[in-house]
C-alpha cells in the first residue's frame, strides 16, 4: 500500500506541469504588456517541449543509474521550476524557470508507469494503471481551481500550486523502495521493436484528438455565445472528471469488455466528438466531453499496459518513455495538422477541429475492430491498439 500511494502521488503532478497556470496567463501578460505575445504563450508551450527530449533522456538513464535517485533529482526540478516562476521578475526569468519545469517533469515521465511496471503484474498491474489515468486526470482538475483562485489574489501566488510536489518526494523518500534489478527471460532485444512503434503511434493519435479540446472549446463556446470564455474550464473539467471515474473502475470495464475494451474506447471517443460537431448548447457539449472523457480514461491505460508487456523488464522504462514522448509529440502536431487539414478541405467551420477528429476516431475504430475481430485474442493484458 505504501509504494501505491508514493508511485500514485507522482502521478498527479504530470499533468498540472503546463495547464497549471493557464488561469493566471492573462495577469501574467498585463504585466509584461511590453514583450512579444509569442513569449507570454512560450510560458505554457516551453515546458511541454522540452518534456520530450528530457524524457527519452530519463528513459536511457533508468537503465543505467538507481531510478529512485533519478525520480528524486527530477522531483527537485520540478519543485524549482515550478515554484520559481512566481519569484520572476521578468519573462525571461520566467521562462527559463518554465524550462526547468519540463526538465523535470520529462525525467519524472516515464518512471511514473516504468515503476508500475517494475513492482506490479497481471491484475494488480491493471489496477494501478488505471488508478495512474485516474489521479492524473485528478490532478488536472486540482490545479486548474486552486491556480485559478491563487491567481485572483496575485499572479504570483499562482505557481503555489507546485507546492504539492513537496507531498510527493515526501512519499517518494520515505515510502517508496528501489525496484529490484531483475533480469528478464526473455530474449534481449531493443525496446524499438515493431510493437513500440505502434503503441508511440497510437497514443500520438489520441492526444492528436484529445487535444482538439483544450484548444479549441472556449472558440467554440464563444463564437456561438453560450457563456464566456471562462467557462471553457468547467467544460472541460467534465472530460478529466469521467476520465478519473474511467481510470478508477478499468479494471472491472476492461474484465467485462475484454478483448473489445479498445472497441469500447475509442467508440466513446467517436461519439462524443460527433456529438460536439453537432453541439448547439453546454449541455450538448458536457455530455459529448462526458464520452470523450470515458474513452481516453480507458484508451491510456490499455496503451501503457500494452508497452509494459511489449519489451522486457529491463527496458520498460525506456519504452515508457518513448510511449509518453509521442504523448506529448500528438498534443504539439494536434493544432498544426487540424489547422492543416482545414486549409486543405477550405473548411472553415468553428467545429471543423472536432469533425477532424470523429474522422479520425471513426477510422480507428474501424481499423482496430477488424485486427482485434481477427486476431485469437482474449484477454486485454495481451492486447495491443491499432490505429
Amino acid at each position: 500500500m505504501r509504494k501505491k500511494i508514493a508511485i500514485l502521488s507522482i502521478s498527479i503532478l504530470l499533468i498540472m506541469s503546463g495547464a497549471a497556470i493557464s488561469p493566471a496567463l492573462g495577469s501574467i501578460s498585463e504585466t509584461f504588456n511590453d514583450v512579444n505575445e509569442l513569449l507570454i504563450k512560450m510560458i505554457l508551450t516551453l515546458s511541454s517541449m522540452l518534456i520530450i527530449p528530457a524524457s527519452i533522456i530519463s528513459g536511457k538513464l533508468a537503465m543505467k543509474v538507481k531510478k529512485r535517485s533519478l525520480l528524486i533529482t527530477g522531483m527537485c526540478i520540478y519543485l524549482i521550476g515550478g515554484v520559481g516562476g512566481g519569484f520572476a521578475t521578468n519573462i525571461y526569468i520566467l521562462l527559463m524557470f518554465r524550462a526547468l519545469l519540463g526538465i523535470g517533469v520529462g525525467l519524472i515521465l516515464p518512471l511514473s508507469t516504468g515503476l508500475i511496471v517494475d513492482f506490479f503484474n497481471g491484475e494488480e498491474r491493471k489496477k494501478m494503471m488505471g488508478y495512474s489515468t485516474a489521479v492524473n486526470n485528478l490532478g488536472a482538475v486540482i490545479a486548474i481551481v486552486l491556480s485559478g483562485m491563487l491567481s485572483s489574489i496575485n499572479w504570483h501566488f499562482a505557481f503555489g500550486v507546485y507546492l504539492i510536489g513537496f507531498v510527493s518526494l515526501f512519499l517518494v523518500i520515505f515510502l517508496l523502495p528501489e525496484p529490484e534489478n531483475k533480469v528478464s527471460v526473455q530474449k534481449s532485444h531493443s525496446p524499438l521493436n515493431k510493437e513500440v512503434y505502434k503503441l508511440m503511434l497510437s497514443i500520438a493519435v489520441v492526444n492528436i484528438v484529445f487535444y482538439s479540446v483544450p484548444t479549441n472549446i472556449a472558440i467554440l463556446i464563444k463564437t456561438q455565445q453560450l457563456g464566456s470564455t471562462s467557462i471553457s474550464g468547467f467544460v472541460i473539467a467534465t472530460l478529466n472528471l469521467t476520465s478519473f471515474i474511467a481510470g478508477m473502475f478499468f479494471n472491472k470495464i476492461s474484465a467485462f469488455f475484454k478483448k473489445y475494451t479498445s472497441i469500447f474506447a475509442l467508440l466513446m471517443m467517436f461519439v462524443g466528438y460527433a456529438i460536439l460537431s453537432l453541439s448547439k448548447s453546454l449541455i450538448q457539449m458536457e455530455i459529448a466531453l462526458f464520452f470523450i472523457g470515458l474513452g481516453l480514461g480507458i484508451i491510456l491505460p490499455l496503451i501503457f499496459i500494452a508497452t509494459g508487456k511489449s519489451v522486457p523488464l529491463k527496458d520498460s522504462t525506456f519504452a515508457m518513455a518513448l510511449v509518453n514522448s509521442s504523448m506529448y509529440l500528438g498534443q504539439f502536431l494536434s493544432p498544426i495538422l487540424v489547422s492543416s487539414a482545414a486549409s486543405y478541405l477550405g473548411s472553415t467551420s468553428i467545429k471543423f477541429p472536432f469533425q477532424f477528429s470523429a474522422a479520425l476516431m471513426l477510422i480507428s475504430l474501424l481499423v482496430t475492430a477488424y485486427i482485434v475481430n481477427a486476431q485469437k485474442v482474449n484477454t486485454t493484458t495481451s492486447l495491443y491498439l491499432y490505429f
